[in-house]
């Protein structure tokens, strides 16, 4: 793990209520990297920020983010990065702006006037704020989208990492701050041994993308 990319200390206690909330499901699920699982996270906000704003807390605080700092912004993508940089924004008191994801144009954009998120984050440090973190796709958007925008990334703060290979020197950061590590395999699809037993596919997360280019691909029924 390089020095720039921190794991915050998470009890097991923390991590168990965590998984009692039923965020990781068992399955067939294709992810956001494209690549395939049989574990899928899908945090509920008003349970996991209950459960995890005093790690956001200590690690804004570790930044030096101050309540009521204006020359920070946090900026989460949709929907739980948004939920997320909303909620604690809110209880900082500092700005917030949020973005869309187009995974078909591989890029990060504000769903309004462009010209409103420049407003917004240009001169300002930013620190960018999402749920899971796997290989840094959509955050090396988010980043190109700031720093495009006028902005400086100062850090990028994750509820959970799902690969271990992922630091804040891949994804472009200064600094990456997280509050657990998943140990969940993954596989391309050309190596998934459910695909290759033809498992259906949850139709939960990316689903739809894979079966774009895999119609004929059993999927799980409702």
């Amino acid at each position: 793990m390089g020095m720039n990319t921190v794991k915050r200390h998470c009890t097991e206690g923390t991590l168990q209520a965590i998984e009692s909330l039923g965020c990781f499901k068992d399955g067939h699920f294709h992810l956001k990297s494209g690549r395939h699982s049989n574990k899928y996270g899908q945090l509920r906000f008003a349970e996991l920020i209950r459960l995890t704003s005093p790690f956001l807390n200590y690690s804004l605080k570790k930044l030096g983010v101050q309540h009521g700092d204006t020359s920070i912004v946090l900026v989460g993508p949709k929907t739980m990065g948004r939920e997320i940089a909303t909620y604690m924004a809110g209880s900082q008191e500092i700005p917030y702006a949020w973005c869309e994801i187009d995974d078909k144009e591989g890029k990060a954009y504000w769903p309004d006037k462009p010209g409103d998120f420049a407003d917004i984050v240009k001169d300002r440090k930013v620190i960018l704020l999402d749920d899971m973190l796997t290989k840094g796709t959509t955050t090396r958007q988010v980043v190109k989208l700031v720093e495009d925008s006028g902005g400086g990334i100062l850090a990028a703060l994750f509820i959970a990492r799902r690969n271990q290979d992922t630091t804040a020197e891949t994804i472009g950061v200064p600094r990456l701050d997280f509050l657990v590590d998943l140990e969940f395999p993954d596989w391309e699809i050309s190596e998934c041994p459910l695909c290759a037993g033809e498992v259906p596919l949850d139709k939960i997360g990316h689903w739809k993308e894979f079966h774009e280019k895999f119609p004929d691909y059993p999927l799980k029924e409702d």
